[in-house]
């Protein structure tokens, strides 16, 4: 596999095709990371500078986008007397832009999803007040599926960490991506049901009666699990505005939690009592996603099994584990680890299923 090497202007400007092993981490939810270990050389130091962008050739489509293209961000140079000079280089994908905002001033966010991520990317990288905000080509394309009702109010945080606590919740998938016209485009999308519970898409079993995983691990972990949450608003005491999210859970079925949300302002009542309500409660939503039970599967897939990836199954799709013992689950792949070396090429999935309210 050949590594082209790019400038800050996505301007391919040399190829790599000797190295010692290149991992590509790639997410479902969040930002993408990659390692690459290779000899080390005036030429090699030279070239992977801080700031230029590595873009596997398989992720260079014909008519010149790229897909999974990373960012370096950090470089260590190790001597040896044994193994010689290395370089370790480390970076993360696009997704990783949004990092370099936040959102500037209190955001209300009232409507869909997407047009909640809309708002939030244009406001704060797109069409900013502030023009020194602007990210130049950075554009949105949305797919219009994800049409939930979403509110939440929000000042201050990190942008990249507030789209991915939305579409986590959501459990939607993203990507930021470089089309032939050199913009960055940030896009939503959801993965496909292939497991045993549905019957419109062809099933995807991976067990080890079908010899297509190998050291495979299974939990599930209940450590933080709450049903039912207080979210406390603005006030003092007694006086605090409160709403309660999961009340209808009973008797030992029953975990409960608080969260403080006094950083939800009403404004003085510009916002209306029902709107802040609305506000409290999704505020314990997310307090109940991030705080549910975590039942994850994961697994080295055999590559030249049964199943083939990006042909059979793909990143962010949901699919049907078993073992050995008779447990099965219907997880998400969140995250595959891509792994080339002169031993072979390895792919590593993560899978992982979490319920929210």
């Amino acid at each position: 596999m050949d590594i082209y090497v790019l400038n800050k202007n996505n301007e391919v400007i040399d190829v790599i095709d000797t190295y010692k092993s290149a991992i590509w981490d790639l997410k479902y939810n969040e930002r993408g990371e990659c390692e690459l270990y290779i000899a080390a050389d005036q030429k090699a130091v030279t070239l992977l500078a801080i700031g230029n962008r590595l873009a596997r050739d398989k992720d260079i489509m014909p008519d010149g986008s790229m897909y999974h293209v990373m960012t370096i961000n950090k470089i260590q140079l190790t001597t040896d007397d044994e193994e010689g000079d290395n370089l370790i280089i480390t970076g993360y994908d696009l997704k990783d832009i949004l990092r370099q905002r936040i959102v500037w001033q209190q955001t209300n966010l009232s409507g869909s999803v997407e047009a909640d991520i809309e708002k939030l990317v244009d406001e704060n990288a797109i069409k900013p007040s502030i023009p020194a905000r602007q990210i130049d080509g950075f554009m949105l394309k949305l797919p219009g599926i994800y049409t939930q009702k979403h509110q939440q109010q929000i000042t201050g945080d990190n942008l990249y960490d507030t789209v991915v606590d939305i579409l986590q919740t959501y459990q939607a998938g993203w990507d930021v991506y470089i089309d032939a016209a050199n913009n960055y485009v940030m896009t939503l999308y959801a993965g496909t049901d292939r497991s045993i519970n549905q019957d419109t898409n062809p099933h995807i079993v991976f067990s080890a009666g079908n010899e297509n995983i190998t050291d495979d691990t299974y939990s599930v972990d209940y450590t933080n699990y709450k049903t039912t949450v207080v979210v406390a608003g603005e006030g003092e005491g007694l006086n605090r505005r409160r709403s309660v999210v999961g009340g209808s859970a009973k008797g030992l079925e029953r975990y409960e939690g608080y969260t403080d949300s006094r950083n939800v302002s009403s404004n003085d009542g510009e916002i209306s009592e029902k709107e802040y309500t609305a506000l409290l409660v999704s505020d314990g939503k997310d307090y109940i996603s991030e705080n549910s039970y975590v039942e994850n599967y994961e697994g080295s897939i055999e590559t030249n099994g049964m199943y083939i990836y990006n042909t059979d199954y793909f990143l962010g799709d949901v699919v049907t584990v078993a073992n050995k013992y008779g447990i099965t689950a219907n997880p998400r792949i969140l995250r595959v680890i891509e792994s080339v070396s002169d031993e072979g090429e390895t792919v590593i999935p993560s899978l992982s299923t979490w319920i929210g309210e």
